[in-house]
């Protein structure tokens, strides 16, 4: 879309919130006519407040959790990394999450467009991480998205992809192509919400497979994997694996929210290894 265009659909918005004030997408308050159209001033501070990352502070350049200021870069890689990645390395390059999952306005954000059908969340969503990814990222490039994939009785139950619909909708902001039908969910699961956090690599075991005639087309290439939590890291981590085995030259992953319980269950890992 042209920058014109895009102007005429911005005012045609503005014009429209006139007529018809939209609703803060997590009090559903009326929200006064802006150009933002998303959130209420008060949700708005309590999502802002909620952000991970800070161009202030120093992060792992693996896992993007803050790093001490004594941390130094590590000379094999030549970047700077936590002591938890050095110890447990992740299969994917990078793993990064923008906002922190817990707290009330949050969870009922993913809720919402998890199992609502709230298409104007996957708008914002990908407003975001578009922001986001031009902000912290300007240097990192891929050249596909891939959507991490339901399960098809968990995909039949919730009757549509909020992942595949996000990762389209980042891919037309970013201008990378986007496609749900490489990675591809190869056996029956439980939800990872449903479990335990040890229970979630066992769950996730063996989840993914590749289409074999998409083989070809992911061979050497940089994909940026997108779903919406990081909690254990056991779902990107069987998808991430699956594709770097099937020739992948790196695997990114992106997800919009990470929970605390990531950072606890490294920490069990590395007791485990350290044991």
């Amino acid at each position: 879309m042209s920058t014109c265009s895009r102007t005429v659909v911005t005012l045609i918005q503005f014009i429209f919130s006139y007529i018809c004030p939209p609703c803060c997408l997590s009090c559903n308050k009326k929200i006064r006519p802006s150009l933002k159209l998303f959130f209420c001033e008060k949700c708005e501070k309590e999502f802002v407040k909620s952000e991970i990352l800070n161009l202030e502070l120093k992060f792992c350049q693996k896992c993007f959790e803050p790093l001490l200021s004594d941390y130094n870069e590590d000379k094999e890689i030549g970047i700077e990394v936590c002591p938890l990645c050095r110890a447990v390395p992740s299969v994917a390059d990078r793993t990064i999450s923008f906002y922190n999952y817990h707290g009330d306005q949050n969870r009922l954000l993913l809720f919402k467009f998890k199992f609502y059908r709230k298409y104007a969340l996957c708008n914002f969503f990908a407003t975001i991480i578009e922001q986001n990814i031009k902000k912290y990222f300007p240097f990192l490039s891929w050249d596909l998205i891939i959507p991490i994939p339901s399960s098809p009785d968990i995909l039949k139950k919730r009757g549509y992809n909020h992942i595949a619909l996000l990762a389209k909708n980042i891919a037309k902001r970013i201008n990378i192509f986007t496609t749900n039908d490489i990675l591809i969910s190869a056996k029956k699961r439980c939800a990872q919400a449903e479990l335990a956090p040890e229970k979630r690599y066992k769950n996730m075991k063996n989840a993914f497979a590749i289409a074999e005639n998409k083989i070809s087309d992911i061979v050497g290439k940089d994909i940026l994997l997108i779903d919406d939590t990081i909690t254990t890291g056991a779902t990107i981590e069987s998808a991430a694996k699956v594709l770097l085995e099937c020739g992948v030259n790196k695997v990114d992953v992106l997800t919009i929210f990470r929970s605390e319980h990531f950072m606890r269950y490294r920490v069990r890992q590395l007791n485990k290894v350290s044991s």
